[in-house]
């Protein structure tokens, strides 16, 4: 059995690496964003709505709203 390809992104760490009130934080921004239909990737450069794969809405935040908590992460 071959394991997902998105399981190359999991990073297990020590401790944590945000504290709570700043992952309540990137929620609330989140959830302040407009939604927008979550897509799947459909090869090449286009993503696709798959509803049979994926039915979700997604919020992106902008980068400039968060920079310090990627600069955290990275």
């Amino acid at each position: 059995m071959k394991e997902p390809n998105w399981k190359s992104y999991v990073v297990v760490v020590p401790q944590p690496i945000l504290i709570p009130q700043q992952c309540q934080e990137l929620i609330r921004l989140g959830q302040a964003e407009s939604p927008s239909d979550g897509t799947v990737m459909g090869g090449g450069k286009h993503n696709l709505k798959n509803y049979t794969s994926r039915k979700s809405k997604i919020s992106w935040i902008p980068f400039d709203k968060v920079r310090n908590t990627y600069n955290i992460i990275g």
